[in-house]
Parts: structure tokens; C-alpha cells; sequence
């Protein structure tokens, strides 16, 4: 999931793939979704157990899969596009802000809207976000 849509909201349609802000650009896109698959086998982990599906969650635990979301997380943060000004930089860094929080208080027993609403809603606000940033012409 996340390498399908890293590959098409970071290298498709870049001009130039090999270039080093499309490379960047897939990183950051992949981890952010990466982390956010992870919230959604927290969610079906009872199920997944049942019908001995292996997931992150059902071989590693719940707690290790939430700190390797947020490990991956940090890792898409950190992969922030060079030339940004510090107010730019602080305003693409609230979805990561709210994907951690989101997969900070994932739990299987949530409300079917925390995943749909939230965990969703996230890759929502990062789309706000960076049209913002480009608004605010960083």
C-alpha cells in the first residue's frame, strides 16, 4: 500500500525520476502510508489471528508494531524537501504530528469512524497541508 501510493504521488508523475526530490519526495510518501497501514493491522489483529493471517501485530505485538510505525513516522519527517523555510518546515510536520497521535492511540476496540475518519483523515490534512505550503509559496 504504501509503495503503490508513494509510487503514485511521488514518482509518477515526477518529470524526472531519478532525481534526488523524487526520491526524497517516494521516501516521505512511503513511510507516512507505511505507518499509517500499520494502525489498520492494530484494528484487524483478533481477525487476523482467527484465520492465521500473519501480520505485524499477531508476530511482533502490539507495542512493536506501534513503535515501528512511529519509527517510520520519524523517518518521513525527518526526509523534509531542502530549501523550506522553518515556518514551512513546522506546518508539513503537523500530519506526522497527527499520524502519531493516531497510531499512538491505536486500539483494536476503537470505533470503526477512529479508522475510517482519523487514521484516513490524516493523509487528508497532509494534502491540505502541503497545497498550504505551496500557496504560501515556500
Amino acid at each position: 500500500m504504501g509503495r503503490c501510493y508513494g509510487l503514485d504521488s511521488g514518482l509518477i508523475p515526477a518529470p524526472r525520476i531519478a532525481s534526488p526530490v523524487v526520491l526524497i519526495l517516494f521516501a516521505r510518501r512511503f513511510l507516512f502510508i507505511l505507518a499509517l497501514a500499520f494502525v489498520f493491522d492494530i484494528r484487524d489483529y483478533s481477525k487476523d489471528l482467527l484465520t492465521g493471517t500473519r501480520t505485524f501485530p499477531g508476530v511482533f505485538g502490539m507495542r512493536a508494531t506501534k513503535l515501528t510505525a512511529l519509527a517510520a513516522l520519524v523517518g518521513a519527517a525527518l526526509l523534509l524537501p531542502p530549501g523550506l523555510s522553518p515556518l514551512c518546515q513546522a506546518v508539513l510536520l503537523l500530519p506526522f504530528a497527527l499520524a502519531g497521535g493516531v497510531i499512538w492511540w491505536a486500539e483494536e476496540s476503537r470505533s470503526d469512524y477512529y479508522f475510517a475518519l482519523l487514521a484516513d483523515g490524516v493523509m487528508l490534512v497532509q494534502f491540505v497541508v502541503v497545497w498550504f505550503v505551496s500557496w504560501l509559496g515556500c
